[in-house]
């Protein structure tokens, strides 16, 4: 197999798939807790605006960077202990790309469904709270 740029070492290969593995899995929580404070502002407005926008974010996204650390671990190790070649380490190295599905590939896969999940659930919840609970969507009454 042909490398995309050049032959490039396994290990600075396996570095750049994980970096791109990191910053897809923390999109995918930032849309993740987007919609989740999202239903909150919905739901729980007066608790929700006493909080300081910044101090929020920034601790929303410290938690994010440490979970998704987590999250990646072990299919990392995994990766790196079973020697498995993915397709992006493929490309960069030039070995043969492994047959079976890695487990970085599966963490995503399951990542992606919980955000799919989370994103539509809180969006057709807030919709329905909406439409329940607030005032506008009641027909207007006629004085005379």
């Amino acid at each position: 197999m042909v490398s995309l740029i050049t032959v490039m070492p396994y290990w600075i290969a396996l570095l750049v798939e994980l970096a791109f593995v990191y910053n897809v899995h923390l999109a995918l929580g930032l849309s993740m807790g987007i919609s989740a404070c999202r239903l909150l502002m919905i739901i729980q407005f007066d608790k929700m605006i006493q909080f300081e926008p910044e101090k929020f974010c920034h601790s929303l996204l410290t938690a994010l960077l440490i979970l998704t650390v987590v999250i990646i671990g072990y299919p990392a190790y995994y990766t790196i202990s079973r020697g498995v070649v993915g397709v992006l380490i493929g490309l960069l190295t030039g070995l043969d790309s492994s047959s079976t599905v890695g487990a970085v590939q599966i963490s995503f896969i399951i990542l992606l469904a919980v955000t799919v999940i989370t994103t539509v659930g809180s969006y057709l919840y807030g919709k329905y709270y909406l439409k329940k609970h607030h005032s506008t969507n009641r027909k207007p009454t006629k004085i005379i």
